[in-house]
Protein backbone atom coordinates (compact mmCIF):
# COMPACT_ATOMS: atom_id res chain seq x y z
CA UNK A 1 0.00 0.00 0.00
CA UNK A 2 2.91 2.38 0.46
CA UNK A 3 3.71 2.43 -3.33
CA UNK A 4 0.31 3.87 -4.27
CA UNK A 5 0.73 6.42 -1.67
CA UNK A 6 2.10 8.73 -4.12
CA UNK A 7 -0.12 8.39 -7.15
CA UNK A 8 -2.58 11.52 -6.89
CA UNK A 9 -6.45 10.45 -7.00
CA UNK A 10 -7.90 11.92 -9.71
CA UNK A 11 -11.50 13.65 -8.74
CA UNK A 12 -14.77 11.91 -10.71
CA UNK A 13 -16.22 14.57 -12.71
CA UNK A 14 -20.05 14.54 -14.55
CA UNK A 15 -18.11 15.17 -17.63
CA UNK A 16 -16.18 11.81 -17.54
CA UNK A 17 -19.27 9.49 -17.41
CA UNK A 18 -20.73 10.38 -20.67
CA UNK A 19 -19.23 6.99 -22.11
CA UNK A 20 -22.73 5.29 -22.37
CA UNK A 21 -24.13 4.79 -18.68
CA UNK A 22 -26.46 2.19 -18.50
CA UNK A 23 -30.04 2.94 -18.86
CA UNK A 24 -29.01 6.44 -20.23
CA UNK A 25 -30.82 6.67 -23.74
CA UNK A 26 -28.62 7.16 -27.45
CA UNK A 27 -30.28 8.80 -30.72
CA UNK A 28 -30.64 6.60 -33.46
CA UNK A 29 -27.28 8.60 -35.54
CA UNK A 30 -25.09 6.92 -32.90
CA UNK A 31 -26.38 3.90 -33.62
CA UNK A 32 -26.26 4.21 -37.50
CA UNK A 33 -22.54 5.83 -36.94
CA UNK A 34 -21.18 2.96 -35.31
CA UNK A 35 -23.42 0.51 -37.68
CA UNK A 36 -21.54 2.65 -40.46
CA UNK A 37 -17.90 1.84 -38.78
CA UNK A 38 -18.21 -1.67 -38.63
CA UNK A 39 -19.80 -2.02 -42.26
CA UNK A 40 -17.06 -0.25 -43.34
CA UNK A 41 -14.30 -1.94 -41.59
CA UNK A 42 -15.68 -5.49 -42.51
CA UNK A 43 -16.05 -4.15 -46.53
CA UNK A 44 -12.72 -2.82 -46.75
CA UNK A 45 -11.47 -5.55 -44.69
CA UNK A 46 -13.09 -7.96 -47.35
CA UNK A 47 -11.85 -5.33 -50.03
CA UNK A 48 -7.99 -5.91 -48.61
CA UNK A 49 -8.58 -9.96 -48.76
CA UNK A 50 -9.67 -9.89 -52.31
CA UNK A 51 -6.85 -7.92 -53.29
CA UNK A 52 -3.95 -9.89 -51.40
CA UNK A 53 -5.74 -13.12 -52.80
CA UNK A 54 -5.39 -11.44 -56.49
CA UNK A 55 -2.02 -10.60 -55.91
CA UNK A 56 -1.29 -14.05 -54.81
CA UNK A 57 -2.93 -15.78 -57.77
CA UNK A 58 -0.66 -13.51 -60.01
CA UNK A 59 2.44 -14.44 -58.12
CA UNK A 60 1.06 -18.27 -57.99
CA UNK A 61 0.48 -18.29 -61.68
CA UNK A 62 3.46 -16.73 -62.96
CA UNK A 63 5.26 -19.45 -60.62
CA UNK A 64 3.77 -22.09 -62.02
CA UNK A 65 4.27 -20.89 -65.14
CA UNK A 66 8.13 -20.85 -64.90
CA UNK A 67 7.84 -24.20 -63.79
CA UNK A 68 5.97 -25.59 -66.92
CA UNK A 69 8.31 -23.56 -69.26
CA UNK A 70 11.39 -25.43 -67.48
CA UNK A 71 9.32 -28.19 -67.92
CA UNK A 72 8.50 -28.30 -71.70
CA UNK A 73 12.30 -27.25 -72.48
CA UNK A 74 13.34 -30.22 -70.42
CA UNK A 75 10.26 -32.46 -72.49
CA UNK A 76 11.51 -30.69 -75.73
CA UNK A 77 15.15 -32.12 -74.97
CA UNK A 78 13.77 -35.38 -74.80
CA UNK A 79 11.85 -35.35 -77.49
CA UNK A 80 14.54 -34.31 -79.80
CA UNK A 81 16.91 -37.57 -78.26
CA UNK A 82 14.33 -39.66 -79.01
CA UNK A 83 14.01 -38.35 -82.91
CA UNK A 84 17.74 -39.18 -82.90
CA UNK A 85 17.11 -42.73 -81.61
CA UNK A 86 14.55 -43.44 -83.81
CA UNK A 87 16.21 -42.05 -87.10
CA UNK A 88 19.03 -44.22 -85.57
CA UNK A 89 17.04 -47.57 -85.06
CA UNK A 90 14.95 -46.78 -89.08
CA UNK A 91 19.01 -46.81 -90.53
CA UNK A 92 19.97 -49.67 -88.49
CA UNK A 93 16.50 -51.27 -90.37
CA UNK A 94 17.55 -50.09 -93.28
CA UNK A 95 20.86 -52.06 -92.61
CA UNK A 96 19.05 -55.34 -91.91
CA UNK A 97 17.03 -55.11 -95.13
CA UNK A 98 20.30 -54.35 -97.01
CA UNK A 99 21.77 -57.38 -95.81
CA UNK A 100 18.73 -59.70 -96.08
CA UNK A 101 18.51 -58.58 -99.38
CA UNK A 102 22.25 -59.41 -100.25
CA UNK A 103 21.66 -62.70 -98.96
CA UNK A 104 23.57 -65.09 -96.47
CA UNK A 105 26.29 -67.23 -97.57
CA UNK A 106 27.55 -70.19 -95.71
CA UNK A 107 24.86 -69.46 -93.01
CA UNK A 108 27.16 -66.78 -92.10
CA UNK A 109 26.39 -62.79 -91.90
CA UNK A 110 28.47 -59.81 -91.40
CA UNK A 111 29.34 -58.90 -87.78
CA UNK A 112 27.77 -55.04 -88.45
CA UNK A 113 24.64 -57.57 -88.83
CA UNK A 114 24.17 -58.33 -85.36
CA UNK A 115 24.98 -54.64 -84.58
CA UNK A 116 22.47 -53.37 -86.36
CA UNK A 117 19.90 -55.94 -84.79
CA UNK A 118 20.69 -54.80 -81.51
CA UNK A 119 20.08 -51.60 -82.38
CA UNK A 120 16.65 -52.71 -84.30
CA UNK A 121 15.42 -54.04 -81.23
CA UNK A 122 15.61 -51.33 -78.77
CA UNK A 123 12.62 -48.67 -78.14
CA UNK A 124 13.61 -45.24 -76.51
CA UNK A 125 11.88 -44.27 -73.52
CA UNK A 126 10.48 -40.98 -72.70
CA UNK A 127 10.71 -39.06 -69.61
CA UNK A 128 8.03 -36.90 -69.38
CA UNK A 129 8.45 -33.67 -67.27
CA UNK A 130 5.32 -33.93 -65.99
CA UNK A 131 5.20 -33.07 -62.14
CA UNK A 132 4.13 -29.31 -62.33
CA UNK A 133 1.20 -30.19 -65.22
CA UNK A 134 -0.05 -32.77 -63.02
CA UNK A 135 0.01 -31.01 -60.12
CA UNK A 136 -2.06 -27.90 -61.83
CA UNK A 137 -4.38 -30.13 -62.96
CA UNK A 138 -5.17 -32.62 -59.83
CA UNK A 139 -5.40 -29.19 -57.40
CA UNK A 140 -7.22 -27.00 -59.54
CA UNK A 141 -4.57 -24.77 -59.95
CA UNK A 142 -5.31 -24.48 -63.33
CA UNK A 143 -7.80 -21.35 -62.22
CA UNK A 144 -4.50 -19.62 -61.69
CA UNK A 145 -4.45 -19.02 -65.66
CA UNK A 146 -7.02 -16.70 -66.63
CA UNK A 147 -6.43 -17.08 -70.15
CA UNK A 148 -9.01 -19.87 -71.66
CA UNK A 149 -7.03 -20.53 -74.07
CA UNK A 150 -3.85 -21.24 -72.69
CA UNK A 151 -5.68 -23.96 -69.94
CA UNK A 152 -6.87 -25.94 -72.65
CA UNK A 153 -3.82 -26.09 -74.80
CA UNK A 154 -2.09 -26.86 -71.41
CA UNK A 155 -4.77 -29.73 -70.67
CA UNK A 156 -4.90 -30.71 -74.61
CA UNK A 157 -0.68 -31.43 -74.20
CA UNK A 158 -1.64 -33.20 -71.37
CA UNK A 159 -3.74 -35.66 -72.70
CA UNK A 160 -1.25 -36.15 -75.50
CA UNK A 161 1.84 -37.06 -73.04
CA UNK A 162 -0.41 -39.78 -71.75
CA UNK A 163 -1.21 -40.99 -75.43
CA UNK A 164 2.39 -40.83 -76.39
CA UNK A 165 3.03 -42.30 -73.08
CA UNK A 166 0.81 -45.28 -74.13
CA UNK A 167 2.62 -45.69 -77.52
CA UNK A 168 5.50 -45.88 -76.44
CA UNK A 169 4.44 -48.62 -73.36
CA UNK A 170 2.85 -50.57 -76.77
CA UNK A 171 6.10 -50.34 -78.71
CA UNK A 172 8.47 -51.60 -75.79
CA UNK A 173 6.15 -54.70 -75.50
CA UNK A 174 6.36 -55.68 -78.81
CA UNK A 175 10.19 -54.85 -79.07
CA UNK A 176 10.66 -57.32 -76.17
CA UNK A 177 9.35 -59.55 -78.20
CA UNK A 178 11.69 -59.16 -81.17
CA UNK A 179 14.01 -59.80 -78.25
CA UNK A 180 13.36 -63.32 -77.96
CA UNK A 181 13.30 -63.98 -81.81
CA UNK A 182 16.56 -62.19 -82.22
CA UNK A 183 18.15 -64.23 -79.54
CA UNK A 184 16.40 -67.51 -81.30
CA UNK A 185 17.39 -66.53 -84.70
CA UNK A 186 20.72 -64.70 -84.24
CA UNK A 187 23.64 -67.01 -82.77
CA UNK A 188 25.74 -64.41 -81.10
CA UNK A 189 28.45 -67.46 -80.28
CA UNK A 190 29.45 -67.99 -83.59
CA UNK A 191 30.27 -64.84 -84.76
CA UNK A 192 34.01 -64.16 -84.72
Amino acid sequence: MEENKNIPEIPYTESQGSIVASGSKRDWTSYFKEFLMLFLAVFFGFMAENYRDSQSEKIYAKEYAMLLIKDLENDTINIIRGIKQFNRIEKSFDSISFFIHQGISGNKVAGSFYYHSQIGTTSPIFIWNDATLIQLTQSGNLRYFKNQELVNKISSYYSRQDYVRSLNNGDRERREKTLDIRSRILNNVNNV
